[in-house]
């Protein structure tokens, strides 16, 4: 990652990303506008001011209001679990489960009350806006009379943070000894889903374990919120758990900014076995490492790190973890193992053939299906050939047209060449080598971002004695969203305007043109680690690119003249002007074999 202090942008070469700082609080904590302003902000130590239209409303977009609702929540249940009364029975659980002060407030731990109106009561008595408490699940309009009910009621608190630690959720876990009639209710309770609160992409405890799993650059996974406490509290920081699901796409999504591999930890139970199957399509599927360590039989983390050596053997445990597709590899290994006949184990090779299908085998980029092909021919003892005829065949037809129509899976199959040349017009493409055209969009790139850099360059003179401003103008330019962005360039720099990088994404993030100015980024961004601000090499990379482009406009110029000609018909006159411009551009453009020519007659 490269970041830029002179143009106030940074430039990620392994994911792409790149922006301002406000963009990078956008992207990578996935704020608004608003909220990274103020995060960013409150950094920097500078107080935000109102404008005067402002409503001087407090949270005005349903984030906003959601997210001040959880806020004032997880104080009233952090306020209540250290009440010397209301708060003694969750503190003697928490007592009983082992867990420390220190934890308590690195987990914000509290504790909903024994009562049915507790926050909302609060709530009332503060004159809080209750529709924004309803929208965020904690409480709920009552079936009769007026008035609302809480939905956590005697329970320990778990407030769900985000990775900057603010809440978009509650877990509460039911407590013991309560006067209410909760009995039905489950023991763990979630808030509902919320424009903030996804569970499918949610990770408990990522706010303390980020840093660790950047370091590590391994995330474990376990179930519950009270394991990852016991983690976090035995030193084993770099754990996190999925909210009463199996870990999914948008987790791994989200582990992959931190995380090269992910380790999940089962029961050695059969709902353990079902759960690695999920591991496995997440293997198949993802550009990140998936594995699955089994924990002792009967003991949970929380119950192995209470032991003397608990953290050592969670270490061993983590490091000793086979790979999904080990994993599963090795139960069909026992499974052929104990088949009595030659019919039974063709049966089970064929039935699980199908379910890697199933899994998506077909969505996997094409380096790593071939590594599971041979993985898969070594367990079988056929030929790789073999194998991949064979899930060819039992992989589901919905599955294969999935895959076809997966963007990402298509990126991973089509030659990067091609990709290149359907980004430029069929009138430029046509009749020409994808190599070209790749060279031409690369030129016409580093021109603009050499202009970006420097944009002094503009009246840069080129090889054949004309300045760039002359020569290249925007009609040259063939890809889509690099002519969008050199418009804007050329027509700033022609009218005599200063160019800065900042201003102009400011410009383009004002109109909504946000992946122009992505793009403005990127390209600066690239020109700048390739180059540096060196503005001799600046200068001569820019004559080359401009080489470039001006001689592909000049071969489509022939090529066009030539078709011309051919469509004549036998009209001399006309067949005349073109044949001068032919040699014109003969002239100007001679060939290799026709220089080669001129010599040996000379």
């Amino acid at each position: 990652m490269c970041v830029s202090p002179a143009n106030q942008i940074y430039k990620c070469f392994s994911c792409g990303a790149g922006g301002d700082a406000l963009k990078f609080m956008m992207q990578y904590h996935k704020m608004t506008v608003p909220e990274a302003l103020r995060t960013l902000a409150d950094r920097a130590g500078i107080t935000l001011e109102k404008r005067r239209h402002d409503s001087g409303a407090e949270g005005s977009s349903p984030r906003q209001r959601i997210a001040g609702a959880n806020a004032r929540a997880m104080d009233f249940y952090r306020a209540l679990l250290r009440h010397p009364e209301h708060g003694r029975i969750a503190r003697q659980y928490i007592q009983q489960r082992g867990i420390s002060e220190k934890m308590i407030e690195q987990f914000a731990i509290g504790y909903a009350p024994d009562r049915w109106d507790g926050l909302a009561t609060m709530i009332r008595e503060k004159h809080w806006p209750a529709d924004d408490f309803e929208q965020a699940g904690l409480i709920a309009p009552r079936q009769r009379g007026e008035g609302h009910y809480d939905r956590l009621r005697h329970r320990l608190i778990f407030p769900i943070l985000d990775s900057l630690g603010r809440p978009i959720a509650f877990g509460g876990r039911v407590l013991p000894d309560g006067t209410l009639d909760d009995a039905s209710d489950a023991k763990y309770l979630n808030s509902p889903e919320t424009v903030l609160f996804n569970k499918s992409a949610t990770l408990y405890g990522i706010h303390a374990a980020k840093k660790p799993i950047i370091d590590a650059r391994t995330a474990v996974i376990v179930e519950g919120y009270t394991d990852v406490i016991a983690a976090h509290q035995a030193g084993a920081t770099n754990v996190v758990a999925t909210l009463g699901t199996s870990l999914t796409a948008q987790h791994v999504g989200e582990l992959r900014k931190y995380a090269d591999k992910v380790v999940l930890t089962f029961d050695g139970d059969e709902a353990g076995h079902k759960a690695a199957d999920r591991a496995v399509e997440l293997f198949l599927t993802s550009d990140v490492d998936v594995a699955i360590t089994i924990l002792p039989e009967g003991l949970d983390p929380a119950d192995l790190f209470q032991q003397a050596d608990g953290l050592a053997r969670w270490g061993e445990l983590i490091k000793a973890g086979a790979d999904a597709l080990s994993y599963q590899l090795q139960r069909v290994r026992q499974a052929m193992d104990g088949a009595q006949t030659l019919t039974a184990r063709q049966r089970l090779v064929e039935e699980y053939l199908r379910r890697l299908g199933e899994l998506g085998i077909a969505r996997t980029g094409r380096i790593r299906r071939a590594m599971v092909v041979r993985r898969l021919a070594e367990l079988l003892g056929i030929s790789e050939r073999e194998v991949g005829d064979q899930l060819a065949r039992l992989t589901p037809a919905a599955t294969r047209r999935a895959a076809t129509d997966n963007p990402q899976t298509a990126a991973d199959n089509t030659d990067n060449a091609e990709k290149d040349a359907n980004n430029v017009p069929a009138d430029v493409a046509m009749g020409q080598s994808a190599s070209k055209i790749t060279a031409l969009q690369r030129a016409e790139r580093d021109l603009v971002g050499c202009l970006l850099t420097q944009p002094d360059l503009f009246h840069q003179t080129l090889s054949d004695g004309r300045t760039l401003d002359e020569s290249v103008v925007p009609a040259d330019i063939t890809t889509p969203a690099v002519h969008r962005l050199f418009e804007l360039v050329y027509e700033q720099l022609a009218s005599g305007e200063a160019l800065t990088l900042v201003q102009l994404v400011s410009r383009l993030a004002a109109a909504d043109e946000h992946a122009t100015a992505d793009l403005a980024t990127d390209l600066q961004a690239d020109v700048e680690r390739r180059l540096g601000d060196d503005i001799q090499m600046l200068a001569g990379h820019l004559r080359d690119m401009a080489d470039v482009i001006l001689g592909f406009q000049r071969e489509q110029t022939y090529k066009q003249t030539r078709d011309a000609l051919a469509a004549t018909g036998g009209d001399s006159d006309v067949q005349m002007t073109l044949l001068r411009q032919l040699a014109e551009h003969r002239r100007q453009n001679p060939s290799a074999v026709r220089i080669a020519k001129l010599r040996g007659e000379g």
